[in-house]
């Protein structure tokens, strides 16, 4: 311990005459190190919510052409004696048939085994496979 002490007393005394710049705090240190991941991350949060919502007004899209197709059908049942909720349920009911069919596509694109070793996954006939099965799910045709 003495020995530390002395070679530390050594140093201090070198270094009195020598002019201090750039004096920072911890702190600030480690906020400028962290500065760029920080933006990095804030990039990906603003993309991932705008993915989010895209992909929110797509869905909303896509049932509300499913339900254009089939005002003719909505009214005939309303003439009918159908109640608002009973319709509403109907068109509930095909939203999430509909969502369910892109999450499954989504789950078999992603779990496809790839000869890449990255992350990208290029267009393949396999998708447009799925997406050809699922048209016809959607539209009710």
């Amino acid at each position: 311990m003495p020995r530390r002490r002395r070679s530390g007393r050594w140093w201090l005394a070198s270094t009195k005459s020598l002019p201090v710049s750039d004096v920072k705090t911890v702190e600030t240190v480690l906020t400028d190190s962290i500065a760029p991941r920080r933006f990095t991350m804030f990039l990906l949060g603003t993309f991932a919510a705008a993915a989010l919502v895209l992909a929110l007004v797509g869905i909303y899209r896509v049932i509300a052409y499913s339900v254009a197709l089939r005002t003719q059908e909505i009214g005939v049942r309303m003439a009918l004696g159908a109640e608002g909720r009973d319709v509403m349920w109907m068109v509930v009911k095909r939203g999430m048939v509909i969502a369910s069919l892109v999450g499954q596509c989504a789950v078999i694109q992603r779990e496809r085994p790839s000869n890449r070793g990255d992350l990208v996954y290029p267009a393949s006939g396999q998708a447009a496979g799925w997406l050809q099965t699922a048209g016809p799910a959607v539209t009710g045709r």
